[in-house]
């Protein structure tokens, strides 16, 4: 069922070779003095005190933990003034690609045997076929022994984390491996499919290993300059090794209506299903919601999302409230601030716990 860590990283390099392959006459092009702005070498420290290193509710120790971070940036895209800031791809650009890896060696001041080397690559490779049909690659891989687990999604911002935590240090490899192909048949409207292979394993009995296949089409359409729907479905297919298996279904249905190009409000809702083999309890969740999106500059934007949701399991008693999602970023010249508010209820699968669904206070 699951490929070893080894297959994953080859996984991973083989997507990174294949835009490479693609992307190599870009680069070639340029001259050898601007080599350094299609490749960048960096390195990172950064000190940090942790006054639970452990995330214990008792018997807390604190350390200082020291991370030493090397890694290189590989882009077909001449990079802006500002560090690590790519700039758009021109219309004749028809492929490319952005590699970034980077090796993690971590060290505490105290409790040294918690030392530990991470990796982290991240691929963003694309291919244009004239002027509407547009396909991508993405490929995230992760080796850790933290704690928490990170965010792998692509709309994860930098120190985001998943909900599952590992009560017992365990090296842990995550790679998520995301084509996809879009057809653009207007100028808003598109419609795409995309995929995602998400392989989760720790090198420990205490957690489970597991695999997602994730595959959903969605349509955008703006039936003219002010009011669009965009219309999505996702299908999941689970694979764990111990916990009973499920099949999830997944619709959204969204309206927007556009006040202008910076600020639009939208009604939206989702309807979930996980159907679980036994003994597990299948359940449903509805969620409606209504929000508003605005760009303050063009460094600046915020959305702010909230509503009502209701599970409905196939036993038991349900569970509903309310929920939030707000969202700010600010993107300076060198540096990129965001913030995150979320609550209500999340899932968790496809980690260390797998905790499922769980009620957010």
């Amino acid at each position: 069922m699951r490929s070893a860590p080894c297959s994953m990283l080859l996984n991973a390099l083989l997507y990174a070779l294949c835009a490479m392959l693609l992307c190599i006459p870009s680069i070639a092009d340029a001259q050898l003095e601007d080599l350094f702005t299609y490749v960048q070498p960096y390195l990172s420290v950064q000190e940090e005190y942790n006054s639970n290193i452990d995330l214990t509710p008792r018997n807390e120790r604190d350390d200082f933990i020291t991370t030493v971070s090397p890694g290189l940036r590989i882009s077909t895209l001449p990079r802006s003034p500002a560090v690590g800031e790519e700039k758009a791809p021109s219309a004749e650009q028809r492929f490319g690609m952005n590699l970034d890896f980077r090796a993690g060696f971590v060290f505490y001041d105290d409790e040294d045997d918690n030392n530990y080397t991470s990796a982290n690559g991240l691929l963003n490779a694309w291919y244009l076929f004239g002027n509407k049909l547009a396909f991508r690659i993405r490929d995230y891989f992760i080796r850790s022994d933290e704690l928490r687990e990170e965010e792998y999604s692509a709309t994860a911002i930098e120190g985001q984390y998943l909900l599952s935590t590992q009560r017992r240090r365990s090296v842990y490899y995550r790679n998520v491996g995301e084509p996809s192909i879009e057809y653009q048949f207007g100028k808003d409207d598109r419609i795409s499919i995309y995929y995602r292979n998400n392989i989760y394993e720790a090198d420990s009995r205490f957690y489970e290993d597991s695999q997602e296949d994730y595959i959903s089409p969605k349509l955008t359409y703006w039936f003219n300059i002010r009011h669009g729907i965009t219309l999505e479905y996702g299908l999941t297919l689970s694979d764990f090794e111990r916990s009973p298996d499920f099949t999830g279904h997944m619709g959204t249905g969204r309206y927007t209506y556009r006040f202008n190009p910076r600020t639009s409000v939208f009604g939206e809702y989702i309807y979930l299903v996980r159907d679980f083999d036994p003994p597990s309890i299948d359940y449903q969740i509805h969620r409606g919601s209504l929000g508003i999106e605005h760009a303050f500059s063009p460094t600046l934007t915020a959305s702010v999302q909230g509503g009502y949701f209701w599970q409905d399991p196939e036993r038991g008693s349900k569970t509903d409230g309310g929920f939030y999602d707000v969202r700010i970023t600010q993107r300076a010249e060198r540096t990129t601030y965001n913030l995150l508010l979320q609550g209500g209820y999340t899932e968790d699968y496809f980690t260390a716990e797998n905790l499922g669904f769980t009620r957010q206070r």
